[in-house]
């Protein structure tokens, strides 16, 4: 929590983590370094659910309804991220024939973080 919220880099981190383990008793459980605090904490963290909201927040594309589909059935708003088609006309000569054309890119335009309470609860 240190870390990040003052910026630290692991460098500074370590020096950190050393000066409080010379601080206590020589039979401390503190971490030795940033790697071993990372790995003990990461015990502790619960995963994310990633979910894909429509860009105008119309629908969440989750449930048997909306996991397939690519673009909103409200609004017709695209799911993903597009490529722009487009070729400068400086650079045409320099590409070879039938490579022209991008290829889509799935990548989608919002990503929503949810933590699995749902499971946690049951």
């Amino acid at each position: 929590m240190c870390k990040a919220r003052y910026g630290l880099s692991d460098a500074g981190f370590d020096a950190f983590l050393s000066i409080i383990v010379d601080m206590l008793p020589k039979d401390n459980k503190v971490p030795a370094n940033t790697y071993y605090a990372n790995k003990l904490i990461s015990q502790l963290t619960m995963g994310v659910e990633n979910i894909q909201p429509c860009r105008n927040h119309c629908i969440l594309y989750q449930g048997d309804d909306y996991r397939d589909l690519d673009s909103c059935p409200k609004c017709g708003a695209s799911r993903y991220k597009t490529n722009k088609d487009y070729i400068e006309e400086e650079c045409v000569a320099s590409i070879p024939k039938g490579k022209n054309k991008r290829r889509p890119n799935k990548r989608p335009r919002r990503v929503v973080q949810n933590p699995p309470i749902k499971k946690m609860i049951k």
